[in-house]
Order: structure tokens, then C-alpha cells, then sequence
């Protein structure tokens, strides 16, 4: 009696306030961080674009008003992070390919076609430092793309791994 009671009270309090989630709820209102050159060694390289990625995300997590209805969506934890919103407002970051930066398998030590012989800029090799709400240029959109793939082959080859060793357990017992 009282659980359908509260389902009652529940859908009238979500008639009356709501929660929807709107483009200017996930604008980055802190200004955007400048890509400037970073002079790194290879070794470090990946330290600091994994940092630049973190800092970028908690700026934008200290910068969301509480009231945001996709903060309030991932406070309460039906639906995100604060990776994503972090995607969606400030910067994706590094794109890894087989746990490390894309290699520069072409002639003129490069990754892509469309950088320049010998490029070694950090978008060259993989850096997206655009956001969701910004939008992708084909290359960007490319790493990006290649990234994604990765995962959901790696997500398949898991789950089947899993369901292996599952059925091998059960047989066993």
C-alpha cells in the first residue's frame, strides 16, 4: 500500500518540476583552454595530456551550477559522469589506439595523411581538443572514430571470454 502511495506522490512531484536536460545545460561556461605548443618529452608526454584532460574536466565539474539538471542526473547517478560532461563541454583529450598514442605508421613519420612530413604536433598524433558541443573536424572525428571501435571490439571480446569461462565453472561444479 504505502510503495504505490509513494509511486503516486513520485509521478505527481516529476509532473509538477520535471527535469530535462537542455544544449545550455552542458555550455562550459569557463573559457576555453588554449592549445598552445608544449615542449614534453616522449616519456612525459602522455602524463601531461592525460592532466590537461583531468584539469579540463574538473574545471568544468567546479564550474556546473548544482541545479544543473545533468549535474543532478549524475549526482544522483541515473544517468553519466562527470567524464562525459566533462566530454561534452571542454575537451575529449588523447585518443588511445592499442594503450598508446596512434602510431606514425605512414612515409614522413606521421599518423595521417593530412598532417604535414614530420609533424609532431600533438593533434598530429592523436590529441581531439575540441568537445562534443564544438564538434569535430574529420581528422578529429577520425582518431576519435578509431578509438570507439577499439572499445567495442574489446567490450565483445570480453563478454565472450567471460561467458566462456562462466559455462566452463558451471560445468565444472
Amino acid at each position: 500500500m504505502f510503495l504505490r502511495s509513494l509511486q503516486r506522490i513520485v509521478d505527481h512531484w516529476l509532473l509538477e518540476e520535471g527535469l530535462s536536460v537542455g544544449y545550455d545545460d552542458c555550455i562550459n561556461k569557463v573559457s576555453p583552454i588554449a592549445m598552445e605548443d608544449i615542449d614534453v618529452d616522449d616519456e612525459n608526454v602522455d602524463i601531461v595530456l592525460n592532466n590537461i584532460r583531468n584539469i579540463s574536466q574538473l574545471l568544468v565539474v567546479e564550474s556546473v551550477d548544482k541545479n544543473n539538471p545533468l549535474s543532478t542526473m549524475i549526482d544522483s547517478g541515473s544517468k553519466g559522469s562527470f567524464v562525459n560532461l566533462g566530454h561534452i563541454s571542454s575537451l575529449i583529450g588523447q585518443q588511445w589506439i592499442r594503450e598508446k598514442r596512434p602510431a606514425r605508421v605512414l612515409p614522413s613519420d606521421r599518423a595521417l595523411v593530412w598532417y604535414s612530413p614530420y609533424d609532431s604536433s600533438l593533434q598530429g598524433q592523436g590529441f581531439v581538443n575540441s568537445s562534443y558541443s564544438q564538434g569535430f573536424n574529420p581528422i578529429k572525428y577520425f582518431f576519435h572514430c578509431q578509438e570507439g571501435r577499439e572499445r567495442l571490439v574489446n567490450i565483445g571480446v570480453n563478454t565472450s571470454d567471460a561467458g566462456y569461462i562462466q559455462r566452463h565453472i558451471s560445468k565444472s561444479m
